[in-house]
């Protein structure tokens, strides 16, 4: 017969679970890091690509070139990347944002 006290097995649990929540906060430690480096990088890919045009009334705005950025966003494919800006301008329109 096994006969066990339920305040140990309690502590012992607490242990485990103490242990297992320190490591998924590491592991989120480490996954936000990791989102930080991919978003450096993203932006200093997107900086080597930027070009700087002045609109209409003279003011300047930073503009990408589409085949430059397909490639920067892991695009190997026109088409499917011409999809997603579609779906992208679409998005827009429906939330009123100026497209033009």
């Amino acid at each position: 017969m096994f006969v066990c006290d339920y305040n140990i097995l309690k502590t012992k649990y607490l242990k485990e679970n103490k242990k297992t929540k320190d490591i998924e906060k590491q592991i989120n430690k480490t996954r936000v890091i990791m989102n930080i480096q991919k978003i450096q990088q993203y932006k200093a890919d997107f900086d080597l690509i930027v070009k700087t045009v002045k609109d209409d009334d003279g003011q300047e705005m930073d503009v990408w070139y589409a085949r430059e950025l397909q490639q920067v966003l892991g695009y190997s494919r026109w088409e499917n990347f011409a999809t997603a800006i579609g779906r992208a301008m679409q998005s827009c329109k429906t939330l009123g944002v100026n497209i033009d």
